[in-house]
């Protein structure tokens, strides 16, 4: 999964909150089990070194 192995490139924690919860962006099982559709709004955080790094690419690829 694309998303996981850019959230591992870095220091700061990634989640992602869906309307099933919240994930953490480099685990799958927890990503799956949000149960996420297609054209669902997410609100993606992150906390760390280089957040706003890591926010920016996790934002980029989720949009694209």
């Amino acid at each position: 999964m694309r998303l996981v192995m850019l959230a591992k490139q870095f220091y700061s924690s990634v989640t992602i909150s869906g309307r099933n919860g919240t994930a953490s962006a480099v685990d799958v099982g927890e990503i799956l089990l949000l149960r996420v559709e297609n054209g669902e709004e997410l609100e993606i955080s992150a906390d760390g070194l280089d957040a706003k790094k890591a926010l920016s690419e996790v934002c980029d690829l989720l949009e694209n």
